[in-house]
């Protein structure tokens, strides 16, 4: 079983439909798919619905990790299962039988926490929401020694075993977490992308626990809430760019999500 767990409150909750329509994509052989919607309001058919409070951004977003990890204790899910995080503005690709039974199942078979680079890996600095927020929030400082640009990951995608994250990654969220809280009381500060920010810190202190790939593609200058196309093309066809121009989807054979499409929809709570 691979549990689809996915977070969205106001504006973001018309992204879902969306992923909800695209799952039909995601079709590893042999594999049931469960779809988790974690959310403000129940706005399709989904296997399990985990209410949570719409609250100013990016409070939610603070608690992604937590979220997911009380569910799946709250629906007693089990822990040998596999799970796929996504952000709402989410889409699964169009693929081949052989990525999905192949190479799909080749990545998951490692049994490591799988997750996105940042296609801002390819400026010489990375935009000024990560260096704001991220790189140099001092709670959560990476030193710049040993931060390895080409695995600066993006959290709006990971997957793997639950048991992994459940365990020495959870342990580790919570200690930084409980870190950072105790920074707070003295001197406040609202980090930007903070989920992020403890993701990254985590990674940096054993990059080689965990799979680093090119699996999502940012495609902001698409609209596929109001265009259906992932349906029935991959766009293997078409010369797709997106981070001023840099990243090209042909060039990567692993991207099986779009993300990041139709930012009009959250600019009224995120942007």
């Amino acid at each position: 079983m691979i549990n689809v767990f996915t977070i969205a409150t106001d504006v973001y909750i018309k992204y879902i439909p969306t992923l909800k329509k695209s799952l039909c994509n995601f079709m590893p052989e042999g594999e049931q798919i469960r779809f988790i919607l974690i959310a403000d309001t129940q706005c399709v058919d989904c296997d399990i619905y985990y209410h949570i409070c719409n609250l100013p951004y990016p409070f939610n977003t603070y608690h992604k990790i937590d979220y997911i990890i009380d569910c799946i204790k709250t629906f007693n899910i089990d822990r040998s299962e596999y799970f796929v995080y996504v952000d709402a503005d989410t889409c699964f690709r169009k693929m081949s039988d052989d990525f999905w039974n192949t190479t799909f199942k080749n990545i998951m078979s490692t049994n490591k926490l799988c997750f996105t680079r940042s296609p801002w890996k390819f400026h010489d600095f990375l935009d000024n929401e990560n260096i704001n927020s991220s790189i140099h929030c001092k709670e959560c400082y990476i030193n710049t020694n040993d931060y390895k640009r080409h695995n600066w990951v993006q959290t709006s995608f990971f997957m793997g075993p639950i048991s992994k994250l459940m365990g020495d990654f959870f342990n580790k969220w919570i200690e930084i977490i409980t870190n950072c809280t105790k920074q707070h009381r003295i001197t406040p500060v609202i980090p930007y992308i903070f989920d992020q920010s403890v993701i990254n810190k985590i990674i940096s202190i054993d990059y080689n626990k965990y799979i680093i790939d090119d699996f999502i593609f940012n495609a902001y200058a698409v609209d596929f809430v109001n265009n259906e196309d992932y349906l029935i093309t991959d766009f293997s066809d078409k010369n797709l760019k997106t981070c001023d121009n840099r990243y090209e989807l042909n060039k990567f054979s692993n991207i099986f999500l779009f993300q990041k499409f139709n930012t009009d929809i959250k600019e009224s709570k995120r942007l």
